[in-house]
């Protein structure tokens, strides 16, 4: 395999092969650059979305959650929520192959990019796979379209990156490639044709466009200008047309057929050709283009190219004069050939993913962790609680104790640890929610865990729990099993926190019908808080609160061995009644609409209230009244189901009268004499 032993070393004949993924929309452009993979032509090159959904409504969902359209009625989901249905979680490779997947990315990068699903990959198969970012838009043109502006910050996570527009190549160190373009028969129309085609949208090209008609049809030329979106204007110009319904492209080969000369007009800033290009060099046509670049192009032929700044500058008798065309086209765009000219390529280009991949905090079999730690006067327990996480197994870590404002000597304490993965931030007293999300803040791990000041974790917890996240990419959140533990009188007591004895992923509606999760116990991705952070407000039952919002959209996975120590001491926050009082109220007022689909869920929230107020010698009207409330709708429903049973029964002896009437009535009509 030439110059492929940057990807590793190899005993044994290497396969090239190459999995071109999709941008998953019915992309017409696209798909047709790719037909020649898409039918399978190519045993080495396959072609698939990214994503396989189970059914349409899942697809639907999909697809209403990235509709520009939408996004303000819709919750935006993160991209761990749609890595369940990814194509390439079954991907396999051979000892004696190595794949090239290229993704094929337009303008909607934010809908297909998914960093950690490329780092598994690589993970899994290191240098037996190499990711190719295949750029079919200019990045300058459309850095305004959504996502795109993004797009430049994603190339760190590819091996190579590619474009099609040379421009683009030359100012960010990319590989320049042609778009594939399959070679199709096409039939000429010999009763129809026209000097000059053009067809494409408006996209503020209009007076340009009509400018061009007017002067082509002055000097003598047919033309025929099929414009999208140019409503009634230029409709006194002999072949210029409106369209509203969109040509399929088997039409659009039809027309160019029947033409001499094709029309290129490209938007401002781009560069790279467009399929105008294309179908003049396979179909021997000449090509009028805006391109200033165009005698950079593989094909270009002052003969048969010519570029113009402005109308009248256009050389109409070019145009008019009827010489054979001849670009000696030898398939150069098939898409085998485009591929393998990427990869030839890519041996002189600077891997893009080096950098990432090589630097700590993206490493890719260690990936770095943050641990987070918040303290307010623990000066009697910080050390063991600190320890615990510097002397994990897993040693790739960075450590950082937030101090919410302590009184006593916990800073002294902490100034004594010589570690330099330990970083202590101070701050005034605000909570340990605050204390927790100025730690994310400052992280700078791919995954996120957290400690508390007072707690102890056992060696193997991050390993652990990293195996799970590593090994599986649709795994967003993990969290393990805890012994609490008390002292009480020289005796020490402990039980398990989680009475679940199989480790196991823990649906949404499981994880919000109870408070399963303590933070002390969670390691997650980072993505996972740029979409939520703590709530400050949160006196207690800050982590059902995170859980709760977290489990819309991320994958939560239980791991069912004990790896943390929940110590109790007098001082903690479960401690005080008053404080969880504030916290399920707010619960209440956050999630009550949601927690009413888990009628118990809401009544055990409720009745604790009431508890709680009852010990502080507090009497909540409202409470009392929403507890009694319920139990109304506890009676109701199971009326309504009682009635609805009576109701099914009615229904049943209804049908069976009715085909005993339709007997009855068969019965009649046989023996009667009807003249």
């Amino acid at each position: 395999l030439s110059g492929f032993v940057k990807y590793g070393e190899c005993k044994f004949p290497v396969l090239r092969k190459y999995i071109v993924v999709g941008n998953g929309r019915e992309n017409w452009i696209l798909k047709y650059a790719f037909t020649d993979a898409v039918e399978g032509k190519y045993k080495n090159i396959l072609y698939i979305e990214p994503y396989i959904f189970p059914d349409s409504v899942k697809k639907k969902e999909y697809w209403d959650n990235f509709a520009v359209s939408k996004r303000d009625k819709l919750r935006m989901y993160a991209a761990s929520r749609w890595r369940r249905y990814s194509s390439l979680l079954d991907l396999q490779i051979q000892d004696n192959e190595i794949v090239c997947l290229c993704f094929v990315i337009g303008r909607d990068v934010q809908r297909l990019f998914d960093p950690y699903m490329l780092k598994w990959l690589k993970n899994k198969f290191g240098d037996r796979v190499a990711t190719f970012l295949l750029l079919f838009d200019s990045i300058n043109v459309t850095k305004e379209v959504m996502g795109w502006k993004y797009i430049t910050e994603c190339f760190s996570y590819f091996d190579y990156v590619a474009s099609y527009d040379s421009v683009d190549a030359e100012n960010y160190n990319l590989i320049h490639f042609h778009d594939p373009y399959p070679n199709r028969q096409i039939t000429p129309l010999y009763d129809k044709h026209c000097d000059l085609y053009f067809i494409g949208n408006e996209k503020g090209r209009k007076d340009l466009l009509l400018d061009i008609a007017e002067k082509a049809t002055e000097n003598g030329l047919t033309i025929e200008f099929n414009i999208a979106n140019l409503q009634n204007e230029g409709s006194g110009i002999p072949g210029v047309k409106n369209i509203v319904t969109p040509k399929s492209y088997q039409e659009v080969l039809e027309d160019i057929s029947n033409a001499s000369c094709i029309l290129e007009i490209l938007a401002g800033g781009q560069y790279g050709p467009s399929y105008r290009y294309f179908e003049s060099v396979v179909y021997n046509k000449k090509l009028l283009t805006n391109n200033k670049l165009i005698s950079r192009m593989q094909f270009y032929d002052h003969n048969y190219m010519r570029y113009f700044d402005k109308p009248e500058n256009i050389d109409f008798d070019w145009i008019l004069n009827k010489t054979t065309v001849n670009y000696n086209y030898n398939d150069e765009f098939s898409v085998d050939k485009i591929l393998h000219q990427i990869v030839e390529k890519s041996h002189n280009i600077k891997l893009h993913s080096h950098e990432l991949y090589s630097h700590n905090s993206r490493n890719l079999l260690f990936p770095l962790v943050s641990v987070i730690i918040p303290t307010y006067n623990r000066s009697n327990t910080i050390l063991r609680s600190v320890y615990s996480v510097l002397n994990q197994s897993y040693k790739n870590i960075e450590l950082i104790v937030v101090d919410d404002g302590s009184t006593d000597n916990t800073l002294h304490i902490l100034e004594t640890i010589k570690d330099s993965r330990l970083q202590v931030i101070v701050q005034k007293n605000q909570g340990a929610c605050k204390a927790r999300n100025t730690g994310i803040e400052h992280s700078k791990g791919e995954f996120i865990a957290f400690q508390d000041s007072d707690d102890e974790w056992l060696p193997e917890k991050l390993e652990c729990q990293l195996k799970v996240l590593l090994s599986d990419p649709t795994i967003d959140v993990t969290f393990c099993n805890c012994k609490k533990i008390e002292i009480n009188g020289g005796q020490t007591y402990s039980e398990l926190l989680i009475h679940l004895f199989d480790s196991r992923i823990i649906e949404r509606d499981e994880l919000q019908s109870r408070s399963l999760v303590s933070t002390q116990t969670i390691v997650a991705r980072r993505e996972c808080f740029d979409h939520e952070r703590f709530d400050e407000e949160m006196p207690r039952l800050q982590d059902y609160d995170l859980v709760y919002r977290l489990s819309e959209s991320f994958t939560f996975f239980y791991v069912a061995i004990p790896l943390v120590c929940m110590y109790k001491q007098d001082d903690s926050i479960s401690t005080f009644p008053e404080k969880s009082i504030f916290a399920r109220k707010r619960m209440i007022e956050k999630y009550g609409y949601v927690m009413k689909r888990n009628i118990d869920a809401y009544n055990d929230m409720v009745s604790t209230i009431i508890h709680n107020s009852k010990m502080i010698e507090s009497d909540d009207e409202f409470f009392e009244l929403q507890f009694s409330l319920l139990k109304e709708i506890r009676k109701n429903q199971d009326k309504i189901a009682s009635q609805m049973e009576t109701i099914q029964q009615l229904e049943e002896e209804n049908r069976k009268l009715k085909v005993a009437i339709g007997k009855q009535i068969s019965s009649l009509l046989d023996t009667s004499k009807i003249p």
